[in-house]
């Protein structure tokens, strides 16, 4: 199986996808796989070839020639002699200049990046490599003989799409779908019959949420944490569906919770956001909201319904005590925490606002005087 992650804006992103595929798919399968990354001028090389040796290889590759395609085609035959799984990771200018074109039967996969922006550049960029895939690169007709690029090859399958730098199972997947798909009609709005209808938003069944440092850390380094590892692993299930049924026109959840393993599909879909993950979160529908965005109709689509509701007014986990060197009191003013988010209930406590310092409790201080 070969899955070939193409970066139409941007590296790190695609970079982000083809090494958790890589590290994804080398799990399921428990052996090693082999990362190719292509580097076009100015694309930082990883270099990590010595932290992970047991869990992906990776072979990085300069497009300065032509032999660049060469080198990618010995690497992959080496890499399917050995058993290995092997992925992708390639520039645009890859496919456009014609230096490493994938054959036909190799997974094509778009990241994409969280924000509407990310999603206008992606669809553009689709509208391109649409026109010169048809074409055979290079202005070419369809059919002719390229020099360079992998071996036999043909016409490919439009790309999948993943959503990445978002989370929250099932409901992200929906919502970037149809945000991908109002983007990609509104696109190719100035499409000719020459040039045909616009790519369709194929998109995998999951998303790649944005990692903090110490999980992105952990992926690099080919340690992934559990919840990095989980991503991984479903990623690797979601590419063996897309594999499974190439032209479809999307994957069935209940197929690819078969993958999965799982029996039920909203063991796969389910909102398994960290803390840190809600709260970016929050912060991020926060801003947009105050800054008069959101949510926005296709947000609300998604959304769940909530009916026959009504205000039911809670307490919240928050701190009273004496406060000091407080930006905002004098020091030893009584005063009342936002919202308590974390503490480990001796050293310190994350409120709402800002970071605490724990001092004594009063409970330990009444214990002391006894």
């Amino acid at each position: 199986m070969i899955t070939a992650f193409v970066a139409l804006d941007g590296r790190s992103v695609c970079t982000h996808a083809a090494v958790a595929a890589a590290l994804g798919l080398g799990a399921a399968a428990k052996r090693p796989a082999t990362l190719i990354r292509i580097t076009g001028p100015g694309d930082a090389r990883l270099g990590y070839h010595t932290t992970m040796p047991d869990t992906v290889e990776l072979v990085e590759h300069a497009i300065s020639s032509r032999a660049a395609g060469t080198l990618v085609d010995d690497a992959i035959a080496a890499a399917r002699q050995q058993g290995r799984a092997v992925v992708l990771d390639l520039p645009a200018r890859c496919l456009a200049d014609g230096f490493c074109r994938p054959p036909s039967s190799t997974l094509a996969v778009v990241p994409v990046g969280p924000t509407a922006l990310d999603e206008r550049l992606a669809a553009a960029a689709l509208q391109g490599l649409a026109c010169l895939t048809a074409r055979g690169g290079h202005g070419e007709e369809e059919g002719s003989s390229n020099a360079g690029g992998f071996e036999g090859e043909q016409r490919p399958m439009p790309a999948w799409l993943l959503g990445c730098g978002r989370s929250g199972g099932g409901p992200a997947v929906a919502s970037f779908q149809a945000g991908m798909r109002a983007t990609l009609m509104s696109a190719g709005g100035g499409h000719t019959p020459a040039q045909g209808a616009p790519p369709e938003a194929r998109v995998l069944p999951i998303t790649l949420p944005c990692l903090g440092r110490a999980e992105a850390l952990s992926l690099i380094a080919g340690r992934p944490v559990p919840s990095v590892l989980r991503s991984t692993l479903l990623l690797a299930a979601a590419l063996h569906a897309a594999a499974a049924a190439p032209s479809a026109t999307g994957i069935d959840p209940a197929h690819f919770a078969a993958h999965v393993g799982a029996g039920d599909r909203t063991v796969v879909t389910c909102d398994g956001r960290s803390a840190p993950e809600r709260l970016r979160d929050l912060a991020d529908a926060l801003q947009a909201i105050h800054d008069g965005l959101g949510p926005t109709p296709e947000e609300l689509a998604a959304a769940p319904l909530l009916d026959d509701w009504t205000v039911e007014p809670r307490m919240v986990r928050a701190l009273v005590g004496r406060s000091y060197d407080h930006p905002d009191f004098p020091s030893g003013r009584a005063v009342t925490t936002s919202e308590v988010y974390a503490t480990d209930g001796r050293t310190y406590a994350r409120t709402y606002s800002r970071l605490y310092r724990l001092g004594t409790s009063a409970q330990g201080a009444a214990a002391s005087t006894h």
